[in-house]
């Protein structure tokens, strides 16, 4: 049973990665726990059921994530679920309690909603769906008293168990906060609480769950991993450019092209040693991102300034970040095409706000 539940574990990360690796925009990875849990017993025989929690049991998660807008992001994925609930009950001429410790294979789809970015922090109202089979389930601990005279009844294994629900599909709504610690990766931790749907296994009995839960996880962003690749091969002249627009586009003159250059341009702005842009930019950058997922013929020359003092490698992770903000929005890096520049301001002894600056021009 464990060797072919590792098979299909292993064959469902495969299937999972290579679908991420040619659609998603991201792969993540998470654990945690699942805590404050509780299970919704009804029998018509014995109706005063209730349950309690007990320590917290753990979880995994793998899938994949892609921007679908500008704020909104579908994910899905694997996971692994481990539950213990504590079950009492209460007759006219018994009581008892059982405890109940369970394993899930689970199938997850979900949204995400952009609700607040501030620099690398984004926080976000999460919701997800999921299918989710039993792998293992005991029953254990069974202690009954019958009329003053105590029972202890051996453990049941839940999955031939005709009426415990061997599947359940769960609903699950909670928040999501995100820390970018480089263009590649991203930090978050996120918190859920989870129902799951009515299930009636027979006539007379019926489960309900019901459940919190806390994770953290790690995020790589896949075409991040293709940017050095890209940036080589984009490495392009402003002149050949020209040459370019204007032989797909024989109906523009240069001197035309060049008023397209002066009109469409967008120029963003760094603080001091840092490589993310000021707040003030976005609301800019989002207006262009919708016009570029919208208009995916449109390229846009992307060029990182810098100066003696701050170095092309600080002018790399600037634009950088600039990058992976339109990533992030569903624009193409095929979109762009890469330029560094170098200023050279001879009268000045320390970098200044102009040099620290990505600018995008659109050329065709």
């Amino acid at each position: 049973m464990n060797i072919m539940y590792k098979r299909f574990v292993l064959f469902a990360f495969s299937i999972l990665l290579h679908q991420g690796l040619l659609f998603a925009q991201s792969i993540y990875s998470e654990g945690g726990v699942n805590t404050w849990t509780r299970i919704k017993y009804s029998h018509d025989n014995a109706p005063n059921y209730t349950s309690e929690h007990l320590s917290s049991r753990s979880r995994n998660g793998l899938g994949v994530r892609k921007m679908l807008y500008k704020k909104i992001a579908a994910y899905g994925g694997i996971s692994h679920d481990e539950y213990a609930y504590l079950l009492k009950w209460v007759a006219p001429k018994e009581q008892g309690q059982a405890l109940y410790e369970l394993e899930y294979f689970g199938v997850n789809l979900g949204l995400d909603y952009l609700v607040l970015q501030k620099q690398k922090w984004a926080a976000y109202l999460d919701g997800a769906f999921s299918r989710k089979t039993l792998r293992q389930g005991v029953r254990s601990k069974e202690d009954i008293i019958i009329n003053n005279a105590e029972y202890e009844f051996s453990s049941k294994n839940l999955l031939l168990d005709a009426n415990f629900p061997k599947v359940k599909f769960d609903v699950s709504i909670g928040f999501k906060l995100t820390y970018q610690v480089a263009n590649w990766v991203s930090l978050y931790s996120k918190y859920h609480i989870s129902q799951s749907l009515r299930v009636d296994e027979s006539d007379v009995e019926s489960y309900d769950f019901f459940s919190h839960d806390l994770s953290f996880g790690m995020a790589l962003d896949i075409k991040q991993w293709n940017l050095k690749t890209y940036q080589s091969k984009s490495l392009v002249h402003k002149e050949e450019l020209v040459a370019n627009a204007l032989i797909e586009n024989l109906e523009v003159s240069e001197e035309e092209f060049k008023f397209l250059e002066d009109s469409n341009r967008v120029k963003i702005y760094f603080p001091p040693n840092e490589f993310q842009f000021y707040p003030s930019h976005i609301k800019a950058m989002e207006e262009l991102a919708d016009f570029l997922v919208k208009a995916p013929e449109v390229k846009y020359q992307i060029t990182g300034y810098y100066d003696r003092f701050s170095g092309k490698d600080n002018a790399t992770q600037r634009l950088e970040s600039i990058l992976a903000f339109f990533w992030h929005k569903g624009v193409s890096v095929e979109q762009f095409v890469i330029e560094y520049d170098e200023v050279y301001d001879e009268y000045s002894s320390s970098t200044n706000v102009w040099n620290r600056r990505v600018e995008l021009i659109k050329i065709n």
